[in-house]
């Protein structure tokens, strides 16, 4: 029993130690192609609503509607998007030189923030208190 205890758990290390690896060179593999793309926006600010929905503005605080966002998506993806899935393929697609992000306790994947920043590498910043957080307070309500 006692080695048959020891296999399993050296078969579930191992498998994360691959997992983990295969992770790495993904984001690796992302984070080249959004830094070898031309932005298609110089900032994202992105308001996350109490449902940890995603609202997107403009570097003029000018809301992107998800519509707006999801055609620029519409070709590298199917229409079975989750929200997640909609940001970082939206974000990969338009390869913004910053993203920010209001009312970051609102998202319920906390995982996908990491994500983010490592594909961003240095043009991911959280923010909670600034004019898009106060002119947004509404949403975060929602």
């Amino acid at each position: 029993n006692y080695l048959e205890d020891l296999y399993e758990i050296i078969d579930r290390v191992i498998e994360e130690y691959v997992m983990e690896k295969e992770y790495k060179e993904f984001i690796k593999l992302l984070k080249y192609f959004v830094n070898i793309q031309e932005s298609k926006i110089e900032l994202i600010n992105i308001v996350v609503d109490k449902r940890g929905e995603y609202h997107f503005f403009d570097e003029y605080n000018k809301l992107i509607n998800n519509e707006y966002i999801r055609g620029l998506i519409a070709d590298l993806v199917d229409n079975n998007l989750n929200n997640d899935d909609m940001l970082v393929s939206a974000l990969i697609t338009i390869a913004p030189k910053k993203i920010v992000f209001h009312f970051v306790g609102n998202v319920k994947n906390t995982e996908i923030i990491e994500t983010i920043k490592n594909i961003f590498d240095g043009r991911v910043y959280m923010c909670n208190n600034c004019k898009i957080c106060n002119m947004n307070r509404g949403i975060r309500e929602e």
